[in-house]
């Protein structure tokens, strides 16, 4: 289930490596649909998206809101 939209694989890595030291497992994936959306790899014009398992979107909304909170 996809969590995040972050605006480059900079920022993607930043929130997936706070979902695995929540104990959560989360991948990312480029949210354009054609290569051509990409002027460098890793920043589309689209940004790039982070996914989790569906058992814990939940857990990781918390996770992201705990994130967003802090500034």
């Amino acid at each position: 289930m996809k969590v995040f939209n972050a605006k480059d694989i900079v920022e993607a890595d930043y929130i997936i490596n706070y979902l695995k030291d929540a104990g959560i497992i989360a991948y990312c994936m480029d949210s354009g649909l054609a290569p051509r959306t990409h002027g460098v790899p890793g920043f589309g014009v689209f940004g790039v998206d982070v996914y989790v398992d569906d058992s814990d979107a939940k857990r990781a909304a918390e996770v992201l809101k705990k994130i967003s909170d802090e500034g």
